[in-house]
């Protein structure tokens, strides 16, 4: 059971970092290139907002201090899962919540209800008319980078995001794309690359490709 809820909640990494046109689609290894904003394009002036907190060059600093400025998010997703075994992908939707500091929850509703929490440290996994399960973080390393990797950016704490991931971040305040390669080489071992787009402090979609191939695509619609 272990494993089946590290799986859960690394699946959760995707839930609120949301965005993405169809440019996503792209070979991890092409795309999976050293980040640190220090990269090959010096960081852009600000595009197309007149908001004045995103005033200066357009920076990895930039946004996660934006997107931290949102205390709490809800929003309603639609999951889809693109096994390589398989010929049709897996669908699903429900709610996702943010909460500051460090909650994040996943309420599944269909196709079958589920709800995913992580808190602190804490992993929770609820199912109907069944026994509700959990785990540490600390017993599962690479599920803690992943974690991180979502908390991180949302949270405006850049040197932890930087600490689990190489760090890519391309576009403007009003289409940004960020992309993390994780550090570690067992967690490269499950993921080759997450990619987040958004607008302004709106993250809309994740994709994360596995490292065997399989894709997982979570898109976002802002509740009020």
């Amino acid at each position: 059971m272990q494993l089946r809820l590290g799986w859960r909640a690394m699946l959760l990494l995707g839930l609120l970092a949301m965005a993405g046109p169809p440019g996503l689609a792209q070979d991890p290894r092409t795309q999976a290139q050293p980040s640190r904003e220090r990269s090959s394009t010096p960081p852009r002036p600000l595009a197309r907002t007149q908001d004045p907190s995103w005033d200066g060059p357009f920076t990895v600093a930039l946004l996660t201090r934006n997107l931290a400025a949102v205390p709490e998010r809800r929003a309603r997703f639609t999951e889809e899962r693109r096994f390589a075994a398989l010929d049709q992908p897996l669908h699903s939707e429900g709610i996702l919540l943010w909460r500051r500091p460090d909650v994040l929850e996943k309420h599944t509703q269909a196709p079958q209800p589920e709800t995913l929490r992580i808190e602190g440290d804490r992993v929770e996994v609820f199912l109907p008319g069944r026994t509700p399960r959990s785990m540490s973080l600390a017993s599962q390393p690479q599920l803690r980078a992943f974690v991180e990797g979502m908390r991180a950016p949302l949270s405006g704490d850049v040197l932890a995001l930087e600490r689990h991931f190489e760090v890519t971040l391309s576009g403007d305040p009003a289409s940004w794309r960020m992309q993390l390669v994780p550090r570690d080489r067992r967690a490269r071992e499950t993921v080759a690359v997450m990619q987040i787009e958004g607008i302004l402090a709106s993250p809309r979609e994740i994709r994360v490709t596995h490292a065997n191939g399989d894709v997982q695509i979570l898109r976002v619609e802002p509740l009020p």
